[in-house]
């Protein structure tokens, strides 16, 4: 089994991944996960296989300009009713009209594209974000189809805004700052134990009144970035060798395995 992204979501620690032989993930961080959940993997069948998708999202380079691109990729509503599973309705659109108000900011939303498919407050504070940025102009945008795609946005960005989702460690790979908004009623740092994926992001309340507080951060010594770097190979697994390498021999081993255990082959065609 391989999941189609690495996040701290309860579907990345399911249960039904007994069925497996082996469970495929990028980095330790997957495999402490299912630790973590207790549902009954055995180490042994846990494989780190890197996450060779990532290899387009460039790094960071350099100071931020003048004007920061914030891009703000909120996750969807889900099917389970979680009011902290997304930020868009209790945070989105003040959020969005706190970085519109400053000087200093573009703005670009890409929400995920089911999202407003379950929550009536979902769609709704949707649409107010995509009129907030309509108004706003350029060079502010909404990204509403599949271009640009979103790892083109993560170059683009200086910093991500998102929740807890795949998003958070894949644009980990970049080592921007990012942002999180903690909506769980716990405490930060229980907040950052539970979801170690926003283990080194700027954690944002539900009015986004730490915001100013958080931009200045990013735009100053920017304190995280040394964690940052260290938490994307607990996520992603090393840097060498490389995740393409890396996940090309898991791929040779897993056939050495299937072909070892069924040695006999029948021949095209036989009975």
């Amino acid at each position: 089994f391989i999941g189609h992204g690495d996040s701290d979501k309860a579907a990345s620690s399911n249960p039904f991944s007994k069925v497996y032989t082996e469970i495929w993930v990028a980095g330790p961080g997957g495999r402490d996960r299912y630790s973590k959940a207790g549902v009954g993997i055995h180490d042994d069948d846990i494989v780190e296989v890197g996450r060779p998708q990532l290899g387009g999202i460039a790094p960071a380079s350099g100071p931020i300009g003048e004007r920061m691109t914030v891009l703000y990729a909120p996750t969807w509503e889900g099917w389970t009713g979680d009011p902290a599973h997304t930020s868009i309705v209790r945070t989105g659109p003040e959020l969005v009209r706190r970085l519109l108000a400053r000087g200093d900011i573009r703005l670009v939303y890409k929400p995920h594209p089911l999202t407003g498919t379950v929550s009536l407050g979902a769609a709704k504070a949707d649409a107010t974000i995509r009129s907030l940025l309509a108004r706003a102009g350029a060079p502010h945008a909404t990204v509403a189809g599949t271009a640009p795609t979103l790892y083109e946005c993560f170059n683009d960005a200086d910093v991500l805004v998102a929740d807890i989702s795949s998003v958070l460690s894949d644009f980990i790979a970049s080592e921007k700052p990012y942002v999180v908004t903690n909506l769980t009623g716990l405490s930060d740092d229980a907040f950052r134990s539970e979801f170690p994926s926003a283990g080194e992001a700027y954690l944002l309340d539900s009015g986004a009144e730490r915001l100013d507080a958080i931009l200045t951060q990013i735009r100053g010594d920017d304190p995280l970035a040394a964690a940052r770097r260290r938490l994307k190979e607990y996520l992603l697994g090393a840097s060498t060798p490389d995740a393409m390498s890396r996940f090309a021999t898991a791929v040779d081993a897993a056939y050495d395995a299937a072909v070892a255990a069924i040695p006999r082959r029948v021949a095209a065609g036989a009975g």
